[in-house]
Order: structure tokens, then sequence, then C-alpha cells
């Protein structure tokens, strides 16, 4: 009806490829922030009006996600070459996803599922990954020293391919750092596979069915026995004999439930760099009394207001 409320995302959808990247950017980021919350807070939200939006937030992302695959299918379709040649992501998503599942027609429900899962994955990717690399340029404009020596190896390397960015070292480690100093999520829970009635924490003996671990890895980045100076922003700690102990970090998580996106973050990130640090220079506007401070929320968060500027480099 003329009445009806459009959903958040289909609201920004236009003619020419489903969607409108602002908008869905936007209500990206406020899925993601969600999702977080619904993770990381009581039992007693499961009641609240808050997870009822949650879903809906996420009802909405699928269902108007699922229109724009399906058009882009119907694009491809129409073509000429019925292989999928585009090299957009929704283009490229759909030929991985077609690849697995074979080509035909009644697969096709599949393959509009996955590729939609996939889209997803990689919106909160990068949503995540621009709070780490806020984190970041605020560390660089701390420590020039460190930012200049991270310039200098993004201007020696040329960056043509992936394989390129493997030689980015010390820009790796700075990113390393950052992630450890400044993890995007700050605490999380895991649930104990039931292998076993009972498991020995210590003196105590537990149930499996009942035991939930709640840990916080920007305290097991923190460990001054793991990490000396663990508050100093230092890329050199990460050097080829040091290998910190499992689990000791995990911005990323691990295991079955580590993040999916890891390896795409790690290569979109070092690509974000290798374009604005060989241009610009970071700068920060603060005194000694306003320093940059974090607090924990769903994600990490700046506390106080910190001016970050780029000045071009001539």
């Amino acid at each position: 009806s003329a009445d009806a409320t459009p959903s958040p995302v289909s609201s920004g959808i236009n003619a020419e490829y489903g969607y409108s990247p602002v908008i869905i950017a936007d209500n990206i980021n406020k899925m993601s922030k969600a999702v977080l919350q619904a993770v990381f807070t009581h039992w007693s939200y499961m009641f609240t009006k808050a997870r009822e939006d949650t879903q809906r937030m996420i009802k909405c992302m699928r269902k108007d996600l699922t229109v724009i695959v399906h058009r882009k299918w119907d694009e491809i379709s129409q073509a000429e070459d019925s292989e999928i040649q585009s090299d957009d992501l929704v283009g490229l998503l759909l030929r991985a996803n077609k690849s697995k599942d074979g080509k035909s027609m009644e697969d096709l429900p599949t393959i509009i599922s996955r590729t939609v899962d996939d889209i997803m994955t990689v919106c909160l990717v990068m949503d995540n990954m621009v709070k780490q690399l806020s984190m970041l340029f605020v560390f660089l404009a701390e420590e020039p020293v460190v930012q200049g020596k991270m310039v200098a190896e993004l201007r020696e390397t040329e960056i043509q391919t992936v394989d390129d960015l493997q030689r980015l070292v010390y820009t790796e480690k700075c990113l390393l750092e950052a992630m450890r100093m400044a993890p995007a999520l700050l605490r999380g829970t895991r649930r104990f596979k039931k292998t076993a009635t009972f498991t020995k924490i210590g003196k105590y003996d537990c149930p499996l069915d009942e035991l939930t671990i709640h840990f916080s890895e920007y305290v097991m980045h923190m460990d001054p026995t793991i990490w000396p100076e663990p508050k100093k922003f230092n890329p050199d700690r990460w050097s080829d004999e040091f290998k910190p102990p499992p689990f000791a970090y995990i911005p990323f998580w691990t295991g079955q439930r580590g993040c999916l996106g890891k390896h795409l973050a790690m290569l979109l990130m070092k690509i974000t760099l290798s374009v604005l640090c060989k241009n610009f220079e970071i700068k920060q506007e603060f005194d000694e009394k306003a320093m940059p401070t974090f607090e924990q929320k769903f994600t990490i968060q700046i506390r106080n207001r910190v001016n970050i500027f780029m000045k071009p480099i001539s």
C-alpha cells in the first residue's frame, strides 16, 4: 500500500543495480551493531524489543539483498554469453557459487542464498575493517617514526597483484600490532562442546552441558608475560622469531567460529594503506591531557574526541 513503510534497505533500491550504496552501508552499520548486541548481552535480551528490531533488520537485509542478486542473475542470463563474466562483487560471488553447484537452474535457490550469505559476510568485514583502520591511524599519528618507516616500505613496493601485498612486511606488522592493542571486538563467549559429562578447570569439576566461557581478547592481548610493555605501540615486536602462544592473539577469533573474512580484511586494509599513506601524512591534534582513551562497548570506541587529519605529502 502507499502507506506501507519500506524496509531500511529497500528505501535505497535504484533502477540500475538495485541498491543505493550510501543507504545500504548505513544499514549494514546498524545491522552489525545490532548483531553484536545480540551476541554479547544477557540472556534476557531474547525477550526485548531490541531483539525484535535486530531480527527485523536481518530479515529485511536478506530480503533486499536477494532482490539485488536475482536482478544481477537476470542481467547475466540475458547476455549472449551464458557464462558469468561480471567483474563486480555480486557477479564474482555468483560465479564462484555457480561453479560449486553446477549450471542447472534447479540449483538457483541455493546459488542465490549462498551469494546473499557471502555478501553479508563481506559487509560485516568492511564495517569492522573501517574501525580497525581508524585505530591504526590513531597509533600512527602518535608514532611518526613508525609511520615514516611504513610509508617508506609502501613507496618502495609497487602494488600490481595480490602477491605484491605479501611483500608489505612492516605494514603487516603495524596492522597486527594495532589489532593487538585495539581489537574490534573486546569480549566474547564460547560454549563447550559436550564430549564428556564433566571437565576439570583448576580444582573444579564443571558440567559441560551448562558451561559457557566468557573471555576478553583485549585482556589477553595486554598480558605483560607475553607482550612486554603491552601498552606501547611497537610493530617491531612481531619479529620472525616471535610466535605468540596459541589463543594469546585472536583479533579475528579462532576455531570453527573464527572470522571467515580475515584474509579479505587484511588484503583490503593493506590496499587502503598503500593508497592513503603514500600520498598523505597522518597527523593528530591533541595535547598531553587529551591523549586518546578507549572504552569497551560492543566494539572498541575512542572515549574522547580525537581529531585526525591527513596532510598531502608534497
